[in-house]
């Protein structure tokens, strides 16, 4: 294995199918029912940007214009990314919490990964989001048909890989809901918002950084004009914390995952 700009569309290709394979391994896995005094734990929220260890940064925030919405709904974004829904089934899949292009190894045909000190519960969207924003170029997000093009792709590996393992069935289990493509869509969603939240605090970086900041504000457009739309009067603007939350979870029902 060797390290190689993951830019062309092959190397691409398998950094997702890498993902797809390692995120259906870890659905309804015993790991996640661990908790961080367990001896062999993992992080109770996979990466290093979930919010309750990055204030400083939603601090750092600028309120100018339509950012403000990014962090008025921080705190609604985070809570809905760590809840189980009202089955008591986990959304959650084991995370990388580090998937950048320099943490993944290329080989002719397929690659392999390292740095899992971010391990940790979460969406596997969190860590297509990541690397799509920090790794793939422009020319390729566009080649796979930008957004829905790689939400597509890792749908299908993802569900190829939980028909391996018998974990995908007709009747729904954790895993089968996360491979259906709307489902995954709002988590890549969710998970976008929340990356950016953390880059505009922290400083913005990575190769999809602009097309990130400008997808994450429509998003939360999106949402604050649903809310309104449905009865609220309200600017987008002068969104409380507590407004967001109920527009989070009028978008994102929880009867969906």
């Amino acid at each position: 294995y060797n390290l190689y700009s993951s830019s062309s569309m092959a190397k691409a290709k398998q950094a997702i199918e890498w993902l797809a394979a390692f995120h259906a391994a870890f659905y309804n896995h015993p790991i996640l029912r661990s908790t961080e005094d367990d001896e062999h734990s993992i992080w109770s929220s996979g990466g290093y940007w979930h919010l309750p260890t990055r204030m400083n940064e939603l601090e750092n925030m600028s309120t100018h214009g339509s950012k403000i919405m990014l962090k008025m709904s921080a705190l609604a974004i985070d809570e809905r990314m760590n809840r189980v829904n009202l089955d008591g089934n986990s959304s959650f899949t084991l995370v990388h919490g580090d998937y950048k292009e320099a943490n993944i190894l290329f080989g002719s045909s397929n690659c392999a990964v390292v740095d899992f000190q971010y391990c940790g519960k979460g969406y596997g969207a969190k860590d297509l989001v990541m690397y799509v924003v920090s790794s793939m170029s422009t020319r390729v997000f566009e080649e796979m048909g930008g957004e829905d093009g790689v939400l597509g792709f890792y749908c299908g590996r993802l569900r190829d890989n939980l028909d391996h393992t018998k974990k995908h069935s007709s009747t729904g289990t954790a895993g089968g809901a996360n491979a259906n493509l709307d489902v995954l869509k709002m988590q890549y969603e969710l998970a976008l918002v929340d990356y950016v939240r953390f880059m505009a605090g922290w400083g913005m970086w990575g190769s999809q950084c602009n097309y990130a900041e400008g997808r994450a504000l429509e998003i939360l457009d999106e949402v604050a004009t649903e809310w309104v739309c449905a009865g609220q009067d309200k600017s987008k603007f002068d969104f409380t914390s507590a407004d967001w939350m109920e527009a989070i979870n009028g978008k994102y029902p929880e009867e969906m995952f």
